[in-house]
């Protein structure tokens, strides 16, 4: 079994993928999502399905993040591995499906 996560760890990832999740909620409902580039100019506008793909990346990895650390304690090991991985998975399929998508 995995260990749960302490208030501060439990706190920072609230902040981070709730940062995430508002930043790219506001970008959607706008109808131009920005993402910067790692390096110097630029970077990618999204807009419309892919925007809303990408929106929700960081809510599915999360999810993802909190069933690992014991959320749900109904389920038995190898189907919370599962979901586990499922959830990871489509976060960052979505993630990728949002800005690969034309």
């Amino acid at each position: 079994m995995h260990r749960s996560l302490k208030y501060h760890e439990h706190a920072l990832l609230l902040i981070l993928f709730g940062g995430l999740f508002v930043y790219f909620l506001y970008g959607a409902i706008v109808g131009d999502l920005f993402i910067p580039a790692r390096r110097g100019p630029g970077g990618s506008h999204l807009t419309g399905v892919s925007a809303w793909l990408v929106v929700l990346a960081p809510v599915l990895i999360y999810v993802a993040i909190l069933i690992r650390h014991g959320l749900v304690t109904q389920l038995g090991s190898r189907i919370r591995t599962a979901l586990e991985l499922l959830l990871l998975f489509a976060g960052v399929a979505a993630l990728y499906a949002g800005i690969l998508w034309k």
